[in-house]
């Protein structure tokens, strides 16, 4: 037993050593598990549900019971108490065919929940993903600036020996100091971005703050190989904000059938009641009795009626809904147009800065030789390598905005 304990705090410390490792997928999966957002949203969807289930309910009878004593105010002419004990009860069904429909408005009502559970669980995933792409652009940015931190020191070391000799001027000590101090706040700045992100990145996976979280993964552009018209036409199907307000039409279709049904049509009843009295030690029980009867409202066809009105209601509120589905519409094709157009400018920059980072590559390599080759000095390789690294964080931010802006166009145009 001393062995295991032993072995799970030794596993535990491991843990707590390198923390929680996350890449995309796992960071995905953990923020669809843990994100109170989403949890709250499928609740209201699983409410929805239940419904739809029950829904058969619409059909079932009114059940009632009554107890009562009554006392008569006139002496009885018969023999036996003046006070009774009366138990009854009654069923009752009103039958019309708005009931159909109003099965027909909890199904309505359950696309709508089920498309806006999509919906964010779809947006949670998108946000991840762009955090989880921030985190990493930043920990880049931390090794390049670590990198030139560490040349511009050599370089002030060496500036220093040279003013130390003799051989450079104060002036010039001083500019190569300045500029590795720079250096170092600027660490700072991305040091405290990177950890402000991160936090946000806990709460949103439902991770403790105290929690040490590593994350694992690179930037790495998916290069879009499907035309134009096919990437707006999935936009225009898949939108969420286009099928949300496709079930919300449907939705109120379905309240104003419901409404026209309920308020211009008769309604049926069936009822039965039936009790029993108790009067002086005996029950005495009726035979029941059973009644049909058909009711019309006269109401709503006045005009300016509650129902007329209701109804005027829902039509404007069907209209304006069309009005928003043709201006999504419109929105959701600029919208992946200009997404479209923003990722086919990345790919060239990312080409121009492809060579740039090539050349830098090559010069840096070339200067390396020749302060092997002691024809040139150390100054000229650490510029070279700062160049280098500039060329490479460039690049990086490139692909990093063609990779954001890629995320934003699968948010829009995949199937749910």
């Amino acid at each position: 037993m001393r062995k295991i304990n032993l072995l799970v705090l030794i596993i535990i410390s491991v843990f707590h050593m390198y923390g929680i490792e996350l890449n995309l997928d796992s960071a995905v999966k953990m923020s669809e598990d843990n994100n109170i957002g989403l949890k709250r949203s499928l609740l209201e969807l699983e409410g929805k549900s239940r419904g739809v289930d029950a829904a058969y309910n619409v059909f079932y009878p009114n059940l009632s019971g009554n107890i009562a004593i009554s006392r008569s105010n006139n002496k009885s002419v018969y023999q036996g108490s003046d006070t009774s004990l009366v138990m009854g009860y009654e069923l009752s069904l009103n039958i019309t065919p708005a009931l159909f429909e109003a099965i027909n408005i909890l199904k309505r009502d359950y696309e709508l929940g089920l498309i806006n559970y999509l919906q964010t669980k779809r947006a949670l995933e998108s946000n991840v993903k762009q955090i989880f792409y921030n985190l990493i652009l930043l920990q880049e940015q931390k090794k390049l600036l670590d990198d030139t931190i560490k040349t511009m020191k050599s370089r002030y070391e060496i500036t220093k020996l040279n003013y130390d000799a003799g051989l450079v001027s104060e002036i010039e000590l001083l500019k190569v100091q300045v500029s590795y101090e720079n250096l170092k706040p600027e660490l700072n700045n991305l040091i405290n971005v990177y950890n402000s992100a991160l936090a946000n990145f806990k709460i949103m996976l439902g991770i403790d703050y105290s929690e040490e979280v590593v994350i694992i993964g690179t930037i790495q552009p998916e290069i879009i190989s499907i035309p134009d018209q096919e990437i707006v036409d999935q936009g225009l199907k898949n939108s969420s904000t286009l099928l949300m307000l496709n079930k919300t039409t449907k939705l109120f279709e379905s309240q104003k059938k419901a409404a026209l049904l309920k308020s211009f049509l008769p309604v049926a009843n069936i009822s039965y009641s039936s009790g029993t009295i108790y009067n002086d030690g005996d029950f005495t029980n009726d035979n029941g009795s059973l009644s049909l009867a058909v009711f019309f409202s006269f109401s709503s066809l006045l005009p300016n009626s509650k129902e007329r009105v209701e109804m005027e209601n829902l039509d404007r509120r069907i209209e304006d809904i069309n009005l928003q589905n043709i201006d999504a519409i419109n929105s959701t094709r600029l919208q992946v147009i200009n997404l479209l157009n923003s990722l086919k400018n990345s790919i060239r920059i990312q080409e121009g800065l492809e060579l740039t980072v090539s050349l830098a590559k090559k010069s840096l390599t070339a200067i390396e030789k020749a302060y092997i080759s002691r024809t040139t000095v150390l100054l000229e390789v650490q510029n070279a390598q700062n160049e280098y690294n500039k060329a490479r964080l460039e690049l990086l931010k490139e692909q990093y905005y063609y990779t954001i802006n890629k995320i934003k166009l699968d948010e829009i145009t995949a199937s749910m």
